[in-house]
């Protein structure tokens, strides 16, 4: 049987493509912006995100638990804000599907798109921390290089993103 929301079809169809993941234009324009102004701009952001990526994780399970659809539609909002900040495409089209399917959508629908997206998500954090973070400021270089997950290889889905 064929899932009827565009929630469950987008999960189960994988109807959000795996190219561009990850935009390298888009991190390295933050990038030069940052060494333009004299900061550490990308650096700043990516913490940021791989800052927050675990009290999303929490928050999406606690919103499905307590079927906050509401918050849970503001906080894919929020995160979508954010993925696309990075040019992590995919991961904000799920936000972006989840964010308009939270109020319809049945809470198994709900939670294997949740399920999905903290995938993504973090996937999305290990590439920008070991891809783009420059070591030295609050990242040490051992978390780094420590990550097993490969941009080229990605175990979680399967697929290639070369």
């Amino acid at each position: 049987m064929k899932p009827t929301s565009t929630l469950a079809r987008d999960c189960e169809e994988s109807k959000v493509p795996v190219e561009g993941r990850v935009d390298a234009g888009v991190l390295t324009r933050l990038a030069t912006l940052g060494r333009e102004t004299g900061t550490e701009l990308l650096n700043d952001v990516i913490d940021l995100f791989v800052d927050n990526a675990t009290s999303y994780h929490a928050s999406f399970d606690e919103d499905v638990e307590r079927l906050d659809r509401i918050h849970l539609a503001h906080l894919a909002h929020r995160l979508r804000g954010s993925a696309y900040n990075l040019g992590a495409a995919r991961l904000a089209a799920l936000c972006q599907t989840l964010e308009q399917e939270a109020e319809t959508a049945n809470i198994a629908e709900l939670a294997l798109h949740i399920a999905v997206l903290k995938r993504e998500i973090d996937y999305v954090s290990s590439v920008l921390r070991r891809d783009w973070r420059s070591p030295g400021q609050r990242l040490q270089d051992d978390a780094v290089t420590s990550l097993s997950t490969s941009p080229r290889k990605d175990p979680t889905y399967g697929h290639s993103d070369s």
